[in-house]
């Protein structure tokens, strides 16, 4: 399901003008399949939503909600609210509210949020586009999810949540834990933030061929990277102080789940960006060099773990100097 969303959004409609000789709807389509791949089968959707099933049940919405926004301000004409496509969007938020997991409805309304920011802003929108487009989406989904949200509302202040400490809010991954974004590691059962090596290369591809939204997704993957390493950077403090619903939850390693799609968008970009290079292009033969310099690294990383995984202390000063120097 969260396969078959993920290409729809990838698909409707094509992020770019057409070229002679190419069809960017097929483009498009190759784009979400991959996209779509790298996210049904990256460490977070194969692993951390088995643990609680309404991670999943709430997040398969995001892509129907990014694609109402789509829908809602297309690039390709002057600015105007299409207001269809908004109602779209706040139906599919209010479904992930059902679903019931709060903390997954806030990363997808603040992602929305965002992205429908970004979309006005592309077409020269002003703020209160904005506001007015947001108004729409979160009154459509807090009407019909009502009877979801206003009951546990009224429970969360009676429960012992409301009383948890600042240092228990702000949990998330260690430092070691943030490589887990490039290589996975055996002796840990679950790796959500692993995408895989592939769709890796892809988003550099994305990133060096500044493909439209690269931007907008690369930030959106470095600040969930940030917020779900938890209190050990000053980000989550800035979120804590001055977004509402930060001091709601805890847990802030779910932010993976933001860092899930952003990767796998990204990766579905990079590769809808290189089927459109003619074949022998400079971009082509970079791309070995680069493959190749991953595979280096790569060699250079399993040597080094495996050496750390022979120390005793790997917590203990070896540790820190191996983990430093990789």
């Amino acid at each position: 399901m969260c396969w078959r969303r993920l290409a729809l959004f990838m698909r409707w409609p094509a992020p770019w003008p057409a070229k002679p000789g190419r069809t960017p709807p097929a483009r498009a389509a190759l784009g979400g399949c991959v996209a779509a791949i790298t996210y049904a089968y990256g460490g977070y959707l194969s692993g951390y939503p088995t643990l609680q099933v309404p991670l999943l049940e709430a997040g398969i919405w995001l892509p129907l909600v990014l694609l109402g926004m789509v829908w809602a301000v297309p690039v390709e004409r002057p600015l105007r609210l299409g207001w269809a496509g908004l109602g779209f969007a706040g139906a599919m938020l209010a479904l992930s509210v059902l679903a019931g997991h709060p903390q997954t409805t806030y990363f997808s309304g603040y992602l929305a949020a965002a992205f429908l920011g970004y979309r006005v802003w592309r077409v020269g929108g002003r703020w209160t586009h904005w506001l007015a487009g947001m108004a729409v989406v979160g009154g459509v989904a807090a009407l019909l999810s009502a009877v979801q949200w206003w009951p546990a509302l009224e429970f969360s202040a009676y429960s012992y949540r409301a009383a948890i400490p600042f240092a228990e809010r702000g949990g998330g991954y260690g430092w070691e834990e943030a490589f887990f974004v490039l290589f996975p590691f055996r002796q840990i059962t679950w790796m959500p933030q692993y995408i895989g090596l592939v769709p890796l290369v892809l988003v550099i591809v994305a990133c060096w061929g500044r493909v439209p939204g690269w931007g907008f997704w690369l930030g959106s993957l470095v600040a969930a990277l940030l917020l779900a390493l938890g209190s050990k950077t000053p980000f989550y403090h800035l979120l804590y102080l001055g977004l509402p619903g930060t001091t709601l939850f805890r847990g802030q390693e779910r932010a993976t789940f933001i860092i899930a799609h952003s990767a796998a968008l990204l990766a579905g970009l990079g590769a809808a960006w290189l089927a459109a290079q003619p074949p022998g292009a400079e971009v082509i033969r970079r791309l070995k060099r680069l493959l190749l310099g991953l595979l280096a690294v790569s060699w250079v990383f399993s040597l080094l773990f495996l050496i750390l995984a022979q120390t005793e202390a790997r917590s203990g000063p070896t540790g820190a100097i191996m983990w430093s120097i990789i």
